[in-house]
């Protein structure tokens, strides 16, 4: 389970990189006051988004699941936050809430090429070799058009 962990930490650490960078939703079309506090609230989840990041790689995996879900509260459509967590429940083998995450993760951004590789693990907990073998197969593909 270290190596697993050593992986994932590795992997947010690529991911971290993606928070920074996120589109900002359109808000030209929002009025002033909704703007200012879509804004605020993107922000905010980026800040507790690289906080997750931080816990994670100093292994305090409790602080790092209350940092993403805060920031998936701050913004539902953060799927990089629904990534982080669920790689988090699959480092402990909570199966259920890992496979939820990661399917929110995969609807929300399904280039989530990470998102795809640790649902592969969880349907290999599920006993379910042939969705784990499409799951690691497309995370495969995205790797490589991704670079």
């Amino acid at each position: 389970m270290k190596s697993f962990a050593l992986l994932t930490t590795v992997s947010l650490i690529g991911l971290s990189t993606l928070a920074t960078v996120r589109p900002v939703m359109a808000l030209e079309s929002r009025q002033p006051a909704e703007t200012l506090i879509a804004q605020t609230n993107y922000k905010e989840a980026i800040a507790h988004f690289n906080r997750g990041i931080n816990y994670i790689q100093q292994e305090k995996y409790d602080l790092a699941v209350a940092q993403f879900t805060r920031a998936i509260e701050l913004d539902p459509d953060y799927a990089e936050a629904y990534l982080g967590r669920g790689m988090i429940y699959t480092i402990r083998e909570q199966w259920r809430p890992a496979f939820q995450d990661l399917n929110t993760a995969i609807r929300l951004n399904p280039r989530a090429a990470y998102a795809y590789h640790f649902r592969g693990y969880v349907h290999l907990a599920f006993n379910q070799r042939q969705n784990a073998i499409a799951d690691l197969t497309t995370a495969a593909e995205l790797f490589r058009q991704q670079g």
